[in-house]
């Protein structure tokens, strides 16, 4: 099993907009799928073309007063996002991917998001 921790992922309302009559991938996108790609790199993800499971744990941003913030994204808002952006990092097609799971995890400072991928 491979673990990454991530940044906050972008909101749903931060992720696309229209240019021109095509949809397009914000600049809030393409940073976090680079910075996704980074980390999942320096984490010793390589892509591999067996079935796999992702398992994803959102956890809240942490108060100054130590618990977790009442705004934080879905359980369901990171899965497509991050998918899409473990594509070509961590599997060639992400229709090698038979589960995905996600959960509220425990509060961290600025929020975050940890994926951990096997072998499904």
């Amino acid at each position: 099993m491979i673990e990454v921790r991530l940044p906050y992922p972008p909101g749903a309302n931060r992720l696309w907009r229209v240019a021109r009559g095509r949809v397009i991938a914000t600049d809030a996108a393409k940073n976090w799928k680079r910075e996704t790609a980074l980390r999942a790199k320096v984490a010793g993800v390589r892509p591999t073309k067996q079935a796999v499971a992702v398992e994803m744990i959102l956890h809240p941003r942490l108060t100054t007063k130590g618990v977790a913030s009442r705004a934080r994204l879905d359980v369901d808002a990171p899965i497509k996002v991050a998918l899409d952006a473990l594509q070509g990092i961590a599997y060639a097609d992400d229709r090698q991917v038979l589960s995905v799971s996600s959960r509220i995890g425990s509060p961290v400072r600025d929020g975050g998001l940890t994926i951990r991928i096997s072998a499904a």
